[in-house]
Protein backbone atom coordinates (compact mmCIF):
# COMPACT_ATOMS: atom_id res chain seq x y z
CA UNK A 1 0.00 0.00 0.00
CA UNK A 2 1.38 3.34 -0.78
CA UNK A 3 0.44 6.20 1.44
CA UNK A 4 0.67 10.22 -0.29
CA UNK A 5 3.09 12.30 1.80
CA UNK A 6 1.51 15.36 3.28
CA UNK A 7 3.31 18.47 1.96
CA UNK A 8 3.46 20.88 4.90
CA UNK A 9 4.31 24.85 5.30
CA UNK A 10 5.30 25.61 9.10
CA UNK A 11 4.66 29.85 9.81
CA UNK A 12 6.05 30.33 13.13
CA UNK A 13 8.17 33.58 14.65
CA UNK A 14 10.31 31.01 16.39
CA UNK A 15 12.68 29.09 14.63
CA UNK A 16 13.43 26.99 16.85
CA UNK A 17 9.97 25.83 17.15
CA UNK A 18 9.81 25.39 13.43
CA UNK A 19 12.89 23.47 13.20
CA UNK A 20 11.54 21.07 15.93
CA UNK A 21 8.41 20.36 14.18
CA UNK A 22 10.20 19.43 11.48
CA UNK A 23 12.23 16.74 13.28
CA UNK A 24 8.52 15.54 14.94
CA UNK A 25 6.31 15.78 11.76
CA UNK A 26 9.28 14.34 9.32
CA UNK A 27 10.11 11.18 11.49
CA UNK A 28 6.31 9.91 11.34
CA UNK A 29 7.48 9.79 7.65
CA UNK A 30 3.78 10.63 6.55
CA UNK A 31 4.86 14.14 5.92
CA UNK A 32 7.34 16.84 4.60
CA UNK A 33 8.03 20.14 5.18
CA UNK A 34 8.87 21.89 2.13
CA UNK A 35 9.02 24.94 3.53
CA UNK A 36 8.82 27.88 6.81
CA UNK A 37 8.90 31.22 7.54
CA UNK A 38 9.12 33.16 10.37
CA UNK A 39 7.71 36.40 9.08
CA UNK A 40 4.14 36.66 6.90
CA UNK A 41 5.00 38.35 3.95
CA UNK A 42 8.09 36.31 3.51
CA UNK A 43 6.13 33.49 3.68
CA UNK A 44 3.73 34.65 1.27
CA UNK A 45 6.74 35.23 -1.24
CA UNK A 46 7.86 31.41 -0.59
CA UNK A 47 4.20 30.04 -1.05
CA UNK A 48 3.85 32.57 -4.40
CA UNK A 49 7.17 30.95 -5.62
CA UNK A 50 7.34 27.76 -4.18
CA UNK A 51 7.66 24.73 -7.27
CA UNK A 52 4.91 22.63 -5.20
CA UNK A 53 2.16 23.72 -3.10
CA UNK A 54 1.19 22.64 0.47
CA UNK A 55 -1.24 20.35 1.28
CA UNK A 56 -1.35 21.86 5.17
CA UNK A 57 -0.12 25.16 6.38
CA UNK A 58 0.92 24.69 10.02
CA UNK A 59 1.13 27.74 12.17
CA UNK A 60 1.66 28.11 15.74
CA UNK A 61 1.63 30.34 19.00
CA UNK A 62 0.33 33.61 17.43
CA UNK A 63 -3.38 34.07 16.10
CA UNK A 64 -2.10 37.03 13.98
CA UNK A 65 -0.06 34.20 11.30
CA UNK A 66 -3.17 32.21 11.03
CA UNK A 67 -5.67 35.20 10.26
CA UNK A 68 -3.39 36.87 7.86
CA UNK A 69 -2.56 33.60 5.67
CA UNK A 70 -5.92 32.57 6.21
CA UNK A 71 -7.95 35.62 5.22
CA UNK A 72 -7.77 36.21 1.07
CA UNK A 73 -8.46 40.27 1.36
CA UNK A 74 -4.68 39.94 3.18
CA UNK A 75 -2.39 37.40 1.55
CA UNK A 76 -4.36 36.45 -1.28
CA UNK A 77 -3.41 33.21 -1.51
CA UNK A 78 -5.09 31.16 0.33
CA UNK A 79 -6.57 28.91 -2.70
CA UNK A 80 -2.86 27.36 -3.16
CA UNK A 81 -3.09 25.24 -0.03
CA UNK A 82 -6.08 22.97 1.37
CA UNK A 83 -5.76 23.28 4.80
CA UNK A 84 -4.70 25.50 7.94
CA UNK A 85 -3.81 24.31 10.88
CA UNK A 86 -3.72 26.84 14.29
CA UNK A 87 -2.16 25.34 17.35
CA UNK A 88 -2.20 27.87 20.26
CA UNK A 89 0.58 27.43 23.20
CA UNK A 90 1.37 30.68 23.96
CA UNK A 91 -2.01 31.51 25.93
CA UNK A 92 -3.50 34.18 23.71
CA UNK A 93 -6.06 32.09 22.40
Amino acid sequence: MVSEIIKIAILDDHQIIIDGLKLLLESYNKGKVIFDSTRGSDFISKLKNAPEQPDIVLTIGDEWMVNYIADPTRCRVRDRFLWVAYTPIDGHA
